[in-house]
């Protein structure tokens, strides 16, 4: 899945559109079709460069993902990760 690859590798997922089935992604298309989703983006949580979870949107409709949206989007992941509490930050680290 989208998620899991983000984060595993740490890179972002764009799938604009899920129209066509991707060798990639074989699960996508029934899931989220059925769904009634189009679209699906997967950010890894990064810490120091490090995943340490993903988060992921699906959208109704094709997306573009072009450089404002994307930018947008990884914003919002960094957003995520300055959110996790202090404790949780000690623990990952211990």
């Amino acid at each position: 899945f989208p998620l899991c690859i983000a984060a595993r590798t740490g890179r972002p997922v764009w799938l604009a559109s899920l129209q066509v089935a991707s060798p990639e992604y074989p699960l996508v298309l029934p899931i989220w079709t059925m769904h009634h989703r189009q679209a699906l983006a997967a950010i890894p949580l990064l810490r120091g460069g490090m995943p340490i979870g993903a988060i992921g949107w699906s959208f109704f409709e094709p997306q573009r993902f072009d450089e404002a949206q994307c930018a947008m989007l990884l914003g919002m992941a960094d957003a995520c990760v300055a959110m996790i509490p202090a404790e949780a930050r000690r623990s990952e680290t211990a």
